[in-house]
């Protein structure tokens, strides 16, 4: 005997559990607004009674909790304040395109010991 198959009764009992929640996140919503409270993610959880995950998954409640989304700039990005300085072939140590494996290793092995070496008077 075929076990029956229950997936539709399944199916329809998440469907109202998920709408229930709606419910819920949007009545917390409202009551937040309201009362005029602060809109976040943490208290809209704890009005609605549920998880956080659930309010960011939910894209109609997350836009309402975080507002519309910021257009994104056109154009180029802006170039990040601190950068590295280029190495410099005329100073030493500073055209590492040029240094052959070996001078590399080398170079790593002393700075290597040399931090590793307590320092005199210290």
């Amino acid at each position: 005997m075929m076990p029956a198959d229950n997936s539709a009764h399944l199916r329809d009992a998440a469907h109202r559990r998920r709408e229930q929640t709606l419910q819920r996140a949007r009545h917390a919503l409202r009551q937040l607004e309201a009362d005029g409270a602060p809109v976040t993610f943490e208290l809209v959880a704890r009005t609605a009674e549920v998880s956080r995950a659930w309010l960011y998954r939910e894209p109609d409640i997350r836009e309402a909790v975080q507002g519309p989304p910021l257009p994104r700039p056109r154009g180029p990005r802006p170039r990040p304040r601190h950068r590295r300085p280029r190495p410099r072939p005329d100073r030493p140590g500073g055209d590492h395109q040029r240094d052959s494996g070996a001078q590399r290793l080398t170079t790593r092995r002393g700075s290597r010991i040399r931090r590793q070496t307590p320092r005199p008077g210290t």
